[in-house]
């Protein structure tokens, strides 16, 4: 069974990107083609720390006189640390981009472990901040026209307030008269 930590990003702008469940454990991908990895999760700082590591180490043990095969062997033995630690590098990235760790859940696969934390989250998902406009059409003063009187709490409700009075049995707006 696999373990999968539950990330969720309250500031997300789409659903897809609110929540993110992340494995943990080994990852081949990034075993054979590291790089490739990092830039499909968008994982830019350990992307960017792996390969300012990755330099150094070459030129470390290049200026060092290793031969090149044992260069390649340390190399190799660097890109099967990061895929042991796949998962947990995923996880920082994500804590570091403004996700927060809610669960962790043990799972077959990654669906099974949606269907596992959806069914036991109490509350909703949290909802993404509305952009505000540059300049606003809401009124921020008083309804017009005013209203009459103000109504007390005992009192019942009250005739709305209108610019134009009206007769008993006119009608308001371009509906003809009923009496013709």
């Amino acid at each position: 069974m696999n373990s999968y930590t539950v990330h969720i990003n309250p500031s997300a702008a789409t659903e897809e990107r609110q929540v993110v469940f992340a494995k943990d454990g080994f990852a081949w991908l990034a075993l054979l083609a590291p790089v490739l990895w990092m830039l499909f999760h968008r994982m830019w700082k350990v992307l960017t720390a792996y390969v300012v590591l990755l330099v150094l180490l070459s030129l470390g043990l290049g200026f060092l006189a290793f031969s090149q095969t044992e260069v390649a062997i340390v190399v190799n033995g660097f890109n099967i640390l990061v895929a042991m630690h796949a998962g947990d590098l995923r996880a920082w990235e994500l804590n570091n981009s403004g996700y927060e760790t809610k669960a962790v859940i043990a799972a077959t696969n990654e669906e099974e472990a949606e269907i596992r934390f959806f069914a036991g989250w109490q509350g909703g998902l949290p909802i993404p901040p509305q952009p505000t406009p540059a300049f606003s059409f809401i009124q921020k003063g008083p309804v017009w026209p005013p209203a009459a009187k103000s109504v007390s709490a005992d009192q019942g409700p009250t005739t709305p307030a209108s610019s134009h009075p009206t007769r008993e049995g006119d009608v308001l707006g371009v509906f003809p008269d009923p009496s013709r």
